[in-house]
């Protein structure tokens, strides 16, 4: 069910829309991908257009979940397919010919000046490209990663210094600075609140942060899954909802924020967290760029 007041679901359905659009000031300079994020805005309000019906005044529901859902990932995929039709240089899938590998004291000096327990672990499949959600050149992350950053190392720590808790293929566990000793973004989050504010002719939305100050409660969610198992394949697509009992390494971060800060890293319509979505999402900030 949508915002029962006409006024407020008015302000839910355009906040949704923006916060889409604020993809902060990390990536915007991409044009490419603020071209899908516009056409990705003109879907969801032509599918909130013909799927929303005011039943009762000022009660507003989904006609069809199901059909809700089936249409929007349609129309995306569809609009998707024009926008590689129409720019063909622009791929979701690359091949890197350069090595993202990094010396692992690279990652542990960031770590150690840069990061908090609880803060997260980003690993794009194509590094400072979060349009590329596929890369085959990349030896270690062809799909990305995340993690949970659950210790600091110390000046002297070693490759195998557990430093994340993660959701690998064998489940949710530590993970080591030599498994992570690659091009990644060290990041934290923040909550975003939208809010009607009344300044005469510039009335509207405006947008207001509050980065958490207790990183830590992340990490302390996060090992309390220790053990769970990565999602089946067929559940893949639809991670979301396996989670709890099984997760993807982005789902992990995801139902973790939203236990510790009732924060979502993910667009609230998508059934799968991507990295690159998690790491655009308005929520995550990066605190360091490791490279």
């Amino acid at each position: 069910m949508y915002p029962q007041n006409k006024f407020r679901f008015l302000i839910w359905m355009k906040t949704n829309i923006l916060q889409s659009e604020q993809l902060s000031e990390k990536f915007l300079a991409n044009p490419e991908l603020e071209a899908a994020v516009e056409a990705e805005n003109e879907v969801i309000e032509s599918v909130l257009d013909e799927e929303v019906t005011e039943v009762k005044s000022g009660q507003y529901y989904v006609k069809d979940k199901k059909a809700f859902f089936a249409k929007l990932g349609e129309r995306l995929s569809e609009k998707e397919k024009q926008l590689q039709e129409q720019t063909p240089d622009t791929k979701a899938i690359g091949w890197s010919l350069s090595s993202n590998a990094i010396d692992f004291t690279k990652l542990r000096t960031a770590l150690r000046n840069y990061a908090r327990v609880g803060d997260i672990l980003v690993a794009l499949p194509s590094h400072n490209e979060p349009y590329i959600w596929l890369d085959f050149g990349n030896d270690q992350f062809k799909v990305g990663h995340a993690g949970i950053i659950t210790s600091i190392p110390s000046a002297t720590a070693t490759q195998t210094t557990s430093i994340v808790i993660a959701a690998g293929t064998g489940g949710v566990g530590d993970e080591t600075l030599k498994y992570w000793s690659y091009k990644c973004y060290i990041a934290g989050l923040q909550k975003v609140k939208w809010v009607w504010k009344w300044r005469g002719f510039k009335s509207g939305l405006y947008k207001e942060v509050s980065r958490v100050s207790n990183p830590a409660t992340l990490a302390t969610w996060g090992k309390s899954y220790k053990g769970r198992s990565y999602v089946y394949w067929y559940e893949f697509l639809t991670a979301k909802w396996a989670a709890p009992a099984r997760f993807t390494c982005t789902t992990l971060v995801w139902w973790c924020a939203g236990k510790a800060y009732d924060i979502n890293v993910s667009e609230w319509y998508k059934t799968l967290v991507t990295p690159s979505g998690l790491l655009t999402d308005e929520s995550v900030y990066i605190r360091c760029n490791v490279q």
